[in-house]
């Protein structure tokens, strides 16, 4: 928190939970710590084979197990939540629980899935049940947990810093222009990317085992989001490829760019997140998963076209601006947390 009053860090990872600190004195951060001992690193196991997902639920009951008196608890990470519902199935804890889930059914739809399928839904279901409010951050993600568990979540539209995203930090435009492709997920698609010839140097900054790229690819490293923001600032494109899941990936990626007036190229897969406010060819450039082919004319008809680039980019900052800000998200979720105290009243009542 110390660095984003700083601002030496956006405010995009607490996915709105700022709004609520800023607004009301009973909020708190709680950091859960990684239990270990051979009793964890079962249960982790057991979690892994059958929902390839971890599940800290010793970290969890130690430091979340003797807060009675909450509320509301709100958390973005699964191996996190899921605990936490299944403390709740316990009738250890009453909160309300708000999760923004992040790729929950990606292993029923990857290569595992016909052998995690008839094991894992039941679990999830029972898991999933406890907990009030399921937030994903995509249409894409809503339909596939209906699909595959059969169960309701509600869209929520991921937003970033846009104060943050947009101010320029004086970095000088360098002699060398160079395209950009930031991302560390395992949805991301670097074989296309890196089987792609390009007219200019393509800087990437994953933390991803990469095959040892071509001279054309060169490897960074940001030590802070400053440092980030300096490479988005003095980059021609921003190219995101993935694979296709209903997962958004990518999303911070894409935003925090175009938040920039960035010009993206994103691959268009099941997880594009709002179809109705990203169009292709006005506020960003859309382009058909795995193809090398399509990549490669989309990088060279946009560096030849400075217009259209520069037409796209400040559509796409106008649009983040409106639709996908970190303001937003806290004020949903602000809502979430005050329905959620009138609930908890009334049943006192």
């Amino acid at each position: 928190m110390e660095k984003i009053r700083e601002q030496v860090e956006p405010t995009d990872f607490l996915y709105g939970f700022h709004e609520v600190l800023l607004r009301r004195k009973d909020a708190e951060i709680v950091e859960v710590a990684s239990s270990v001992g051979w009793l964890s690193r079962w249960i982790n196991r057991f979690f892994q084979k059958t929902l390839a997902q971890n599940f800290h639920l010793l970290s969890v009951f130690r430091d979340m197990g003797f807060r009675k008196r909450s509320i509301c608890c709100f958390t973005n990470i699964d191996s996190i939540a899921l605990p936490l519902s299944f403390l709740k199935l316990l009738g250890i804890h009453h909160f309300h629980l708000i999760h923004v889930s992040q790729g929950l059914t990606n292993v029923f739809e990857g290569s595992r899935a016909r052998r995690i399928h008839a094991s894992g839904v039941g679990l999830m279901k029972l898991l999933l049940s406890p907990i009030e409010d399921l937030v994903v951050l995509g249409e894409g993600a809503a339909s596939s947990i209906q699909q595959y568990l059969g169960v309701r979540s509600r869209c929520v539209q991921y937003g970033v810093d846009t104060r943050y995203w947009s101010r320029e930090d004086g970095t000088s435009k360098i002699s060398e222009p160079y395209l950009l492709s930031v991302g560390s997920d395992a949805n991301r698609d670097y074989d296309t990317l890196l089987s792609a010839v390009f007219p200019i140097k393509t800087k990437i900054l994953t933390q991803l085992n990469l095959s040892s790229p071509r001279d054309q690819f060169e490897r960074v490293e940001c030590n802070n989001s400053l440092e980030l923001r300096a490479l988005y600032q003095c980059s021609s494109l921003i190219i995101v490829t993935l694979k296709n899941v209903s997962q958004p990936s990518g999303q911070s990626t894409a935003l925090q760019a175009m938040a920039m007036g960035k010009c993206v190229i994103l691959t268009d897969t099941k997880g594009l997140w709002d179809r109705k406010n990203l169009v292709h060819g006005e506020n960003i450039w859309l382009i058909e998963k795995e193809s090398v082919e399509v990549l490669e004319e989309a990088v060279d008809y946009l560096l030849k076209h400075s217009e259209v680039r520069e037409r796209i980019g400040r559509a796409a900052k106008h649009t983040v601006e409106q639709f996908f800000t970190s303001e937003h998200m806290g004020q949903v979720l602000l809502e979430r947390m005050a329905n959620a105290e009138y609930a908890m009243q009334a049943k006192l009542i």
